[in-house]
């Protein structure tokens, strides 16, 4: 029978426990609450009445305690079990505290001939229960192999990652971009619901395009439907770590924009008497600040698309052959559609003939061309321009003419340009995308849709060569809307990420491993995986998506919070970085060359730690 100790049978305690005798070991647990002792004897273990019993039982000890403090005194107290460690004991410490204080713990257990492993864990109570847990691995690794077997017991993902400390690190990092996520997440459906948006809506479509993360599938139902006691990691812990995380990064000068305002909001939560519920309450501070409920507007029932089928010839008009427009030519080609574009440069041209499209000479030509017609622009001015400037084409667009704009712009301008088709006896519908150029390519870009839904569906087909989800949003404007709330969301993941990393590696970890770790763990993200490499290798040359583009769509979005009256905590901290980048010259590489004005901040290379493949 292999003899294990655990001391703390709480909410990670308890799911360690079971999976230890389910392993065929013979646990002796101890918990001070009368509820974690019961919880020992329903999984089959021995209660021990004080920690000692635990430290003299055996030589393999795990701990889940919620702090710090709490770590201390059971080693140090007038009750401690200093003085009960035996030579040669392993003590895996599951709990997440701060780095200083596990160096402290196993200088204490190395005085003993002992040895202290930092293995703070990712995944939840549901994690624990399932033995599926990621479980991040500091202190010696040659004795830690000696004992990695019952840590599988526990775990489906273990990560060694170096000297005592490290993985305590590297999980306060993990928790700060998981944090940051949700407050992003709560402030971006504030400012949607104050638009009139559906928040399900809006965390649907969030799931299905780039700024889809594991924090928004496995917390936000809690925000969504209103179910802050669902507790799955509560409010004090998250606050704690985060407290943890300022104070890392206060110790080694990384400024804290984003976990600094995370903190702020999670530590009002906490003042207000939230600590008990799931940290996702913090999103309950949000709606105070902005006066808005969430769940107002979920009784708005979501609206289905019915394609009308295509009859005839196809014609169907471009305008704007850029990043987005040469996929989408590409894919209405791909589709036996007769194509005529324009764009103002010989390099879109080019792309035109490339294609197999019609250039036109003139943006007036396309619109006396079809009546069907795309749009990808860069911004709202040039919106403006296309339609009301001297050179505009007003005067060609036909009645019954449809036109479906895929530029990301603000819901202003989207109800100016409605109104000014609608005069016309022409349609105009709002269209942002999600998915890049890689989604334009291969036409699986998410299209958002505003606008008059049963005019659209007699132009849905032609929606549908381009993309793969298509979400009928509302009236004129709320697409535009919720995209920018969606891009604020992937620009702060990318901020949190650049922070998290600076602060790591400035603490000696490797920027590859902490971003493979946070891939298994509950801070994966789409924005990890698609744009990540860019940072870990430094490649910002590698435009995914441009930073002048982002700087211009998180301007949009600050003017709607302003609109909406919403405050803005994570979006101006998300856009006054990406405004520092844009005027230090980086606006035409990569939007995640934000992390280079991080880097100067900081005072620290990202990729000088990059383990070698």
């Amino acid at each position: 029978m292999k003899k294990i100790g655990l001391i703390g049978v709480g909410a990670i305690g308890k799911g360690v426990l079971k999976n230890l005798q389910k392993n065929n070991c013979e646990v002796l647990a101890y918990d001070i609450s009368e509820a974690g002792q019961e919880a020992i004897r329903q999984a089959g273990g021995l209660v021990a009445h004080h920690p000692r019993e635990v430290a003299q039982f055996a030589d393999v000890i795990f701990l889940s305690l919620p702090g710090p403090q709490i770590i201390k005194e059971l080693f140090y107290g007038e009750d401690g079990i200093a003085d009960s460690i035996l030579g040669g004991t392993r003590i895996l410490d599951l709990s997440t505290i701060d780095p200083a204080t596990t160096r402290e713990m196993n200088t204490l257990c190395q005085q003993r001939g002992a040895y202290y492993f930092d293995c703070p864990v990712s995944g939840g109570p549901a994690g624990a229960e399932d033995g599926t847990l990621t479980i991040m691995v500091g202190g010696d690794k040659e004795q830690f192999e000696e004992v990695r077997m019952y840590v599988e017991y526990i775990g489906g993902n273990i990560e060694y990652i170096g000297e005592s400390g490290l993985a305590q690190a590297l999980k306060l990092c993990h928790n700060m971009v998981g944090a940051a996520n949700i407050v992003a997440l709560g402030e971006a459906f504030a400012t949607g619901v104050k638009h009139g948006l559906n928040v399900q809506v809006i965390a649907d479509v969030i799931r299905k395009s780039l700024a889809g993360s594991r924090s928004l599938e496995y917390f936000g139902p809690n925000i969504i439907d209103n179910t802050y006691e669902n507790v799955k990691f509560m409010l004090n812990h998250m606050h704690k770590d985060l407290g943890l995380y300022v104070r890392m990064t206060q110790q080694i000068g990384v400024p804290s924009f984003i976990g600094g305002s995370a903190y702020n909001l999670y530590h009002a939560a906490r003042n207000n008497g939230k600590g008990p519920l799931d940290h996702t309450a913090v999103c309950q501070v949000i709606e105070l600040l902005a006066g808005v409920t969430l769940i107002e507007n979920n009784h708005l029932p979501k609206a289905e698309l019915k394609a009308v089928s295509l009859e005839g010839e196809k014609k169907v008009g471009l305008i704007g052959v850029g990043a987005i427009g040469k996929g989408v030519l590409k894919n209405l080609r791909k589709n036996n559609c007769e194509v005529l574009a324009y764009d103002i440069s010989e390099a879109g041209q080019e792309a035109i003939r490339q294609a197999g499209g019609f250039v036109a000479r003139h943006p007036r030509e396309v619109a006396q061309f079809a009546d069907v017609i795309f749009l990808s622009l860069p911004g709202p001015q040039i919106i403006k321009d296309l339609f009301q400037g001297e050179d505009g084409i007003a005067d060609s667009i036909r009645g019954g003419t449809r036109i479906l704009d895929l530029s990301t712009i603000d819901p202003a301008t989207t109800r100016e340009m409605n109104d000014f088709c609608q005069q016309r006896g022409a349609y105009y519908f709002d269209c942002p995308v999600s998915g890049g150029p890689a989604g334009a390519e291969d036409g699986t870009l998410t299209i958002m849709v505003g606008g008059d839904k049963e005019r659209f569906e007699e132009v849905l087909a032609y929606v549908e060569y381009i993309g793969e989800n298509i979400e009928y949003i509302g009236e004129t404007g709320l697409a535009q809307a919720l995209k920018l709330c969606h891009n604020m969301v992937g620009a702060a993941s990318i901020v949190a990420l650049g922070e998290s990393f600076a602060t790591g590696v400035k603490h000696g970890l490797d920027v590859k491993v902490m971003a493979d770790v946070f891939a298994k763990s509950m801070s994966n993200s789409k924005i990890l995986q698609y744009f990540g490499p860019n940072i870990i290798h430094n490649t910002y040359e590698n435009v995914k998506f441009m930073l002048n583009h982002m700087h211009k769509d998180l301007g949009l979005y600050m003017e709607m919070t302003q609109r909406a009256e919403v405050p803005s905590f994570v979006g101006m901290s998300t856009y006054n970085l990406f405004h520092t980048a844009k005027i230090h010259n980086k606006g035409a590489l990569d939007q995640t060359a934000v992390c280079q004005v991080i880097e100067d901040l900081a005072d620290v290379k990202l990729v000088g730690n990059v383990a070698s493949v």
